[in-house]
């Protein structure tokens, strides 16, 4: 057994992974696995982006008006990452979005965020 006391204190370092970007949320949808294990897929929603869009161009050669626009019509759920997680973990982030929400309140009010 060793005499050194037990630490009282204990410091993270940050840093970013190669693959760190920034995601922002529209949604998530998931649930349990098969393995006990919480999957979580992140989307964004936006409208879709066109194929094509066909102008009337002016006698100087200038975009006119939009004649047609081809292209999916549906809103669109880009699936932005998939998140697998234990049930402590899922815990321990549903705690922290907790805790967080309950300090942006305080911050905003809570009938002043949309």
């Amino acid at each position: 057994m060793s005499d050194e006391p037990t630490p009282k204190h204990i410091s993270f370092d940050f840093e970013k992974s190669p693959h760190f970007r920034t995601v922002h949320v529209d949604g998530a949808f998931g649930g349990p696995t098969p393995q006990g294990l919480l999957q979580i897929a992140l989307y964004s929603e936006r409208l879709p982006i066109p194929k094509t869009i066909r102008y009337e161009l002016t006698a100087e050669g200038k975009l006119a008006t939009e004649l047609s626009r081809e292209g999916r019509t549906n809103l669109f759920r880009e699936v932005e990452v998939n998140l697998t997680m234990t049930p402590d973990v899922a815990r321990s982030i549903r705690d922290w979005l907790s805790e967080n929400l309950a300090r942006l309140d305080d911050l905003v009010g809570k009938g002043e965020r949309k």
